[in-house]
């Protein structure tokens, strides 16, 4: 090719490619969907992901490694960067929900601020554990009126008042 060489190439997503930034990784969904497999030449991880109206990030699941390491937030930085070009921010809406209680809060804030300013279609949202408590127990009271029984670590449920007692003895 008249001694030009080829940009490299790399898997990015199910069925694209795209050219690879400085930064080799690649990122692989898994679990429906709803979990990341993200690799690069330092670090690996699985992310909490789902899709709605755009890709949801929690970036609570951006905290270790797989070895249970707790990563530095300029890596912890990378990664998310690796992740708005994998799933192309510039063109598609990503969301990227931040627990309350992170202790990178603050510099997450500001980081994707600026993702922002350089036109990437970017979202936050926040969330809390107490928040996501409450919306476990609400499906599980919405199953259990609905007639249904419902078996959570390995304790079955018939009725409400059932659920609410048991959760208050805990």
């Amino acid at each position: 090719m008249n001694g030009q060489s080829l940009p490299r190439l790399g898997y990015r997503g199910r069925f694209c490619m795209k050219q690879m930034s400085d930064s080799d990784f690649t990122i692989r969904t898994i679990n429906r969907g709803e979990q990341a497999r993200y690799s690069d030449s330092d670090v690996e991880l699985t992310f909490e992901q789902t899709w709605g109206a755009g890709h949801r990030i929690y970036c609570d699941s951006i905290t270790t490694d797989s070895s249970g390491t707790r990563l530095p937030f300029l890596r912890r930085k990378q990664i998310i960067q690796n992740c708005c070009t994998h799933f192309d921010s510039m063109e598609s809406k990503v969301v990227f929900v931040i627990d309350e209680a992170d202790p990178d809060r603050t510099e997450l804030e500001s980081f994707l601020s600026e993702q922002k300013v350089f036109g990437h279609n970017i979202a936050v949202e926040h969330d809390s554990e107490k928040q996501r408590q409450e919306l476990h127990d609400e499906a599980i009271i919405d199953f259990l009126k609905a007639g249904k029984t419902v078996t959570f670590n390995g304790i079955t449920y018939t009725t409400v008042d059932e659920y609410l007692n048991r959760k208050e003895n805990s």
